[in-house]
């Protein structure tokens, strides 16, 4: 196992009768693969720390590593069936062809057992791959597992992740900075709203906010400090749009809704977005999914959905916007917002009936007055 301070490969009787250290360097190991029934090695988890991180671009939360590592795990399963059979029946059966028939028709018959073995894997790999695709995998670790047996061992071990938000500061707290004494004549545009308070913790820490003259708050009304002063902000700009960012599940979906209520925007002339995540756009990105309870529809949200989607929703599946990377989502997030200018136009514009971004089947119908997005396709 390669060393991820020397780079020194370190041999199983080497670690083994130093303790579970380097055998060069000396540093400890997190992990010893040999006794994990997933085999992760430090490198392993080493590189979904830069991956999810963009390479330490990007500050990320601890369960979209979770969703990182989990990629990894369902990653071993792309020889899927009937097509990984299909490859596993093609060689062998190439290897006899070749050697009954080559004494017979010599080089020709060599060629066709090369044609057979290859064809068979290379077409078990596509077809595999495109299942893999469709298919999304559901979650094999749950997260406790996750944190008990690979964050908080790798943290005492080799020490803080760099970019990683822990959730048990600001987010359960809700303490946050001072705000700047001139805060009340700042001006947002946009106002974003996950229904995730780490979500929302991830993209202000990445500075988000700064980058997009937007506004960030949680439904549960993260950052807390600061929530009434924001909204009194928003609710004084008579051109502000709101857009709503949530996960692919139940409670997710009606987001929306509920930024009508009175304490959010009941004004009709404030418009809001649709930019959260939708059954439709699970099924195209084979994002992992969640299994939960089974749940009952609201008929407002059930009204924007298509049958299929709402069936999936109140199954209980879920699609989580942690199971997207920082760098990745903040993208999305992003184009939502070109989108929206170039559907609803420029200022004043955005009275009046819905407008549709992305296919209809993700989207508000019968004259109400959020705008769906697609985003995350």
């Amino acid at each position: 196992m390669k060393c991820i301070y020397c780079s020194a490969d370190s041999k199983l009787k080497v670690r083994s009768g130093n303790g579970g250290k380097c055998g060069y360097c000396n540093h400890p190991f997190a992990f010893e693969p040999t006794r994990d029934a997933n085999r992760i090695t430090d490198g392993a988890i080493q590189s979904l720390i830069k991956a999810v991180s963009g390479k330490g671009e990007a500050f990320f939360t601890d369960r979209q590593l979770w969703y990182e590592f989990n990629r990894r795990l369902l990653r071993k399963s792309f020889w899927r069936a009937p097509w990984g059979l299909f490859a596993g029946v093609c060689v062998p059966s190439g290897v006899v062809f070749g050697i009954l028939a080559t004494p017979v028709a010599g080089p020709i018959a060599a060629l066709g057992a090369v044609f057979i073995s290859i064809g068979g894997v290379a077409t078990g790999a596509v077809m595999s791959n495109r299942i893999r695709k469709r298919s999304p995998g559901f979650i094999k670790l749950p997260f406790a597992d996750f944190q008990k047996q690979y964050l908080h061992r790798w943290i005492d071990v080799h020490g803080p992740i760099d970019k990683l938000l822990r959730p048990d500061s600001a987010v359960q707290t809700g303490r946050s900075e001072a705000l700047p004494p001139d805060i009340k004549l700042y001006s947002f545009d946009r106002a974003l709203v996950t229904d995730s308070s780490e979500i929302a913790q991830m993209l202000i820490a990445n500075r988000f906010h700064f980058e997009n003259n937007c506004a960030i708050l949680s439904q549960q009304g993260y950052p807390h400090e600061i929530r009434e002063t924001v909204m009194d902000m928003l609710r004084r700009n008579p051109q502000l749009r709101v857009f709503a960012l949530h996960d692919a599940s139940a409670p997710g979906c009606s987001l929306p809704a509920k930024l009508r209520e009175a304490d959010w925007f009941p004004e009709t002339t404030v418009r809001i977005i649709d930019l959260g995540l939708r059954p439709a756009h699970v099924w195209k990105s084979g994002m992992i999914l969640l299994q939960a309870a089974p749940a009952n529809l609201d008929p407002h949200v059930r009204a924007t959905l298509s049958v299929e989607e709402a069936a999936w929703l109140e199954q209980g599946h879920t699609a989580e916007l942690a199971g997207v990377r920082p760098a990745r989502l903040m993208r999305a997030i992003y184009q939502g917002f070109a989108r929206a200018n170039q559907a609803i136009g420029g200022a004043g514009d955005d009275e009046g009936d819905v407008v549709f971004l992305g296919y209809s089947a993700w989207g508000y119908d019968g004259g109400a007055d959020v705008v769906a997005a697609d985003s995350f396709g």
